[in-house]
């Protein structure tokens, strides 16, 4: 509070203020009180690290509200798969009772045709009966009076008793038959009617298109290159799958990204400052559904990478929610960032944590299979400038060039921006431009956020930073080649999103 008029560029850890270089002076004609014997950081490095730490905080946030919506959709998911489920209990059970109605009172109708039926039957039969005994019986009197013979009786008598036998045995035997016939014929017919109306009822909207789906727009959600789209069917239509399209980010043509049985996807690798529109259409047995109303998403204005241990050797080690890099090695090796990127302009930046005798890091950006046992821009497939204590150089397949004096030491700043749409790369040394703009025309493709370290450096990324307008830079520029806009590839997952930074999505 001494020193109202000078700007204080430095902090003071132990009392966690800032100040300025009178502050930390030693001179004991001071009446007010020093630092000298304080840590004294720069200030700048101190507001760029508590401000990655807020964006770890925030990222963090995200993460836990990008577990919530993925449990919230599963459960959601969940409910409506127990719901179609009741559906077709209470259809298949009222399918059931009907047949059970319909099956006794078929069995009732066929027991009146059946008992009148066998009433009929043996009318008829007590008819033939009779008849053909009161013949059998008048011929062989007939018989008997004209030979008046004793064996002749006794003939007649057992010819009649045979005849009457058979007569019942064929009249019982007709009679079941027919019966049974009636009714099984009866129960045949009326089971394969029951049968076919019962497929009947269980395929009858299988046998229509889906309706359109339509999106959850509260819950679509876009965070950083990222974005998550979630949907629901409009009807009980049985759906047996779903197709998502989503543009290319600049209103070109769509193309598909996701095929599949769930109602939400999660599509990364996209890329930032871009609208993306996204439409969803539904498949069944029958055909597919028209697609959707689309929505729109915008991905993040702001770059957000963070470096990426898989693309180095085991020696590099990262912490600080790996946005902190050393090296256990005394060679060069090369670390990428996490995200590619293509298209539009992005900044970021490394803090010089340490840096021992000797040390001399490069920053700046590489294909991802470039060689990653040797020193940034060593070889043909990665761009950089490397600095010692009092100057830097770039370097580009093993070419050095434009030597800039200006090193760097413990707490130095140095911006990387990369502007994809007109192929150029340029630095910044503590916040000011380091230098002419240092590659332009850079050949198409996709390019990572890359630096290179030995065990004497100790760097911190800060990504999601605003890019310094081109006004700020030099009009010269050194070398390079080519130009570079080639799209992204899209990973997709079936899984969630967070919410903070997110952009909520609006129908178009």
């Amino acid at each position: 509070m001494s020193h109202l008029n000078i700007i204080p560029n430095l902090y003071c850890v132990n009392c966690h203020i800032p100040v300025c270089n009178e502050c930390i002076s030693n001179d004991n004609s001071q009446t007010f009180e020093t630092h000298s014997k304080h840590e004294i950081l720069p200030l700048i490095g101190v507001c760029k690290s508590r401000k990655t730490e807020l964006s770890q905080s925030l990222q963090a946030l995200s993460e836990r509200a990008r577990s919530a919506t993925e449990h919230i959709q599963r459960l959601r998911s969940k409910s409506e798969t127990v719901n179609v489920s009741q559906s077709l209990i209470t259809r298949t059970q009222n399918a059931e009772q009907n047949f059970i109605q319909e099956l006794q009172h078929t069995s009732s109708t066929n027991d009146i045709t059946g008992s009148l039926l066998s009433l009929a039957l043996s009318s008829s039969k007590d008819y033939s009966h009779h008849s053909p005994k009161k013949r059998t019986l008048k011929s062989t009197e007939e018989v008997s009076g004209k030979y008046n013979n004793p064996s002749s009786n006794v003939t007649g008598t057992s010819t009649s008793n045979r005849l009457n036998k058979t007569l019942d045995l064929l009249g019982v035997n007709s009679v079941d038959a027919i019966h049974r016939a009636i009714l099984n014929l009866g129960l045949e017919e009326d089971q394969n009617t029951k049968r076919t109306e019962y497929f009947q009822l269980i395929n009858q909207k299988i046998n229509d298109a889906p309706a359109p789906p339509a999106f959850l727009i509260e819950e679509c959600i876009s965070e950083r290159n990222v974005i998550t789209l979630v949907w629901q069917p409009t009807s009980s239509i049985p759906i047996d799958r779903y197709t998502l399209e989503l543009d290319d980010g600049a209103g070109g043509t769509f193309r598909k990204v996701y095929r599949g049985v769930e109602t939400m996807c999660t599509v990364e690798g996209l890329h930032f400052r871009s609208v993306y529109r996204a439409r969803v259409k539904a498949h069944n047995q029958a055909g597919e559904s028209q697609y959707s109303e689309r929505i729109c998403l915008q991905t993040s204005d702001f770059t957000w990478f963070h470096l990426d241990i898989h693309t180095s050797v085991p020696e590099i080690l990262l912490t600080n929610g790996n946005r902190t890099v050393t090296s256990q090695l005394s060679e060069d090796r090369v670390i990428l960032g996490s995200t590619g990127l293509s298209r539009g302009v992005h900044y970021w930046e490394f803090t010089v944590d340490r840096c021992d005798p000797g040390g001399q890091p490069a920053f700046g950006i590489a294909r991802y299979d470039c060689n990653k046992e040797i020193m940034l821009g060593l070889d043909m497939k990665s761009w950089s400038i490397y600095f010692d204590y009092k100057r830097s150089w770039f370097l580009h397949n093993g070419e050095h060039f434009e030597r800039t004096d200006g090193g760097i030491h413990a707490g130095s700043v140095v911006g990387i921006r990369l502007d994809c749409n007109r192929g150029s790369l340029s630095y910044y040394l503590n916040d000011q431009p380091h230098g002419p703009i240092a590659f332009t025309n850079l050949p198409n493709g996709i390019y990572y956020p890359a630096v290179s370290l030995t065990r004497a450096i100790q760097l911190t990324l800060h990504s999601g930073l605003e890019a310094p307008s081109e006004s700020e830079e030099s009009d010269e520029d050194s070398s390079g080649g080519g130009t570079g806009t080639e799209t992204t590839s899209m990973a997709t997952t079936v899984l969630t999103l967070p919410s903070t930074l997110q952009s909520k999505g609006l129908r178009q």
